[in-house]
């Protein structure tokens, strides 16, 4: 998202052509300076950290004020950083510059917007002028059922004669959101909406109540289905929703979570969801980019190939699908308990079962005679992850496996472990013996607050499918066992339990709390 502040640059004339590392060290220093300006003559250029940090040749970083001046700094790219506004007059009235978001806009409307979630306010209050506060002013309030509109920002005065009329709507516009304004708009309107620039995070759900959303939020739930293209003539009459995200720590349970619930949102809107993750060059299990790291271990639901979704004549692209707390609980209570993805032939691909099958054939011997244990350490124990079930250690785990063998009832052959921790293997083993089996998948030892993506970072080019693969056939051997104890709840316990169907004759699972997510 590009978002707005008053110009701030140095000019230089007559300098002729700045050297790159000293523009570099002048602007690194910062000294309040967004960009230089250089005049040499009739030729003006511009330098921002971001062109020179990504190669860019200078070039003249104007643009011209217009309803869609944030298209153009979009399509022009973000590697330069910044531009400059120029009014009717011929005068610099704001920069523009880059902000992290994980939404990003597309400016394709084919789909029709969805302001089912907007039309439940009466008001709409817009914080400061940006790419977003923009678009959604432009495109969504004409369209929406409300009335009032608060604009808060001393930039709305200068863009909104430039942006088109709104027809019956009351516009209002200050500079800053003060307390008797507040108190006005709560006295004449049941039910406002703010929205504010802002990361979402691994929170609670306390703002919501308050009607409090972030530009990424609102963004995703209006322009969902608005990104449509066609692939060919197959199925006129289907509308296929495409989850693509941006993922880069997550595992694949955390892509199922995430990518899930927007599909199921898809699917309750009318259109039949479909997986396609081709966005998240980052994660460990890609190959690079462009790799389809949902194909490589998974099947489609609702009943169709891939091949054919892709020849189809009506297909939605969807927003990142790496979606936080708020926005999930948004989209999950929508969809229901009743709309669930359908898994006609399964969820894995014919790879990743036969890898299961060969793992099978080599480590688990005497399933039936087998107890199954996840110990989950890593990122879990030493990274006190928000929101995320507290794990026991290896030496609790250990009581229980002993409590477990006494009260039972079964002379247990093998203790199966699931783990990626290699300190807790390591314990394991001194403790079992040639009891313990464990399958000869990759483990690691992460230092305090340490991500378990962050050790894979150097991993070799074709790696991604044997990282997967892997971690999905540790759990499947796991949910074949005679009973199961785990550390703590987590998708891969959820996981083995699903793949187990009710077989399980013993479950225990530690319940020590959760961590706190910040309010």
């Amino acid at each position: 998202m590009f978002i707005c502040s008053n110009a701030n640059l140095m000019t230089l004339q007559n300098v002729g052509e700045v050297p790159r590392q000293l523009a570099y060290d002048f602007l690194q220093k910062q000294n309040g300076y967004v960009m230089l300006e250089v005049q040499n003559g009739d030729e003006t250029y511009h330098i921002t950290k971001e062109m020179l940090k990504n190669g860019k040749p200078y070039r003249n970083m104007i643009l011209d004020l217009s309803d869609h001046v944030f298209e153009d700094a979009v399509r022009i790219g973000d590697a330069y950083g910044r531009f400059l506004v120029r009014d009717n007059s011929g005068n610099i009235v704001a920069v523009l510059e880059r902000q992290y978001t994980y939404y990003d806009h597309p400016y394709q409307y084919e789909g029709g917007l969805d302001l089912e979630f907007l039309d439940q306010y009466d008001c709409v209050i817009l914080y400061e002028v940006n790419e977003y506060s923009v678009e959604l002013f432009q495109k969504a309030l004409p369209l929406w059922s409300g009335r009032n509109i608060v604009l808060i920002g001393s930039l709305w005065h200068i863009f909104l004669p430039y942006l088109p009329k709104i027809e019956d709507k009351q516009i209002q516009v200050y500079d800053t959101m003060q307390d008797e304004i507040l108190w006005q708009i709560m006295m004449q309107n049941k039910k406002p909406i703010h929205i504010r620039d802002f990361l979402p995070r691994n929170e609670g759900n306390s703002r919501v109540k308050d009607g409090l959303f972030c530009y990424d939020e609102i963004m995703t739930l209006t322009f969902m289905f608005a990104c449509q293209i066609t692939g060919g003539e197959k199925n006129p009459d289907k509308n296929f929703f495409l989850v693509n995200g941006y993922f880069k720590i997550e595992g694949i349970f955390g892509i199922w979570q995430k990518t899930f619930v927007l599909a199921r949102y898809a699917k309750k809107k009318g259109y039949i969801p479909a997986f396609t993750i081709v966005s998240s060059t980052a994660n460990m299990y890609s190959d690079g980019e462009g790799d389809d790291i949902w194909n490589k271990f998974f099947l489609q639901p609702e009943g169709y190939t891939i091949e054919e979704i892709m020849e189809s004549r009506n297909l939605i692209l969807s927003p990142n699908a790496n979606i936080l707390n708020v926005l999930r609980d948004i989209l999950d209570s929508y969809a229901g308990a009743e709309t669930q993805l359908e898994w006609r032939d399964g969820i894995f691909n014919q790879a990743v079962m036969a890898y299961c099958r060969q793992q099978r054939e080599k480590f688990l011997a005497d399933p039936a005679h087998t107890l199954g244990v996840l110990i989950r350490g890593t990122d879990y124990v030493k990274g006190n992850m928000p929101g995320h079930a507290i794990h026991a250690n290896v030496e609790q785990v250990m009581e229980k496996i002993e409590e477990a063998r006494r009260k039972w009832g079964v002379d247990y052959t093998y203790i199966y472990l699931a783990t990626e921790d290699a300190g807790i293997c390591e314990k394991m083993k001194e403790q079992y013996g040639n009891m313990l089996v464990c399958t000869d998948q990759g483990r690691f030892t992460t230092k305090e607050n340490e991500l378990l993506a962050q050790l894979h970072t150097e991993k070799k080019q074709g790696e991604g499918f044997r990282l997967g693969a892997e971690y999905l056939a540790t759990l499947h051997l796991l949910s074949l066992c005679e009973s199961l104890i785990a550390s703590g709840g987590c998708n891969g316990v959820t996981e083995a339990i699903r793949e187990n169907a009710g077989k399980y004759q013993h479950v225990f699972v530690f319940e020590l709390g959760t961590n706190e997510r910040p309010e």
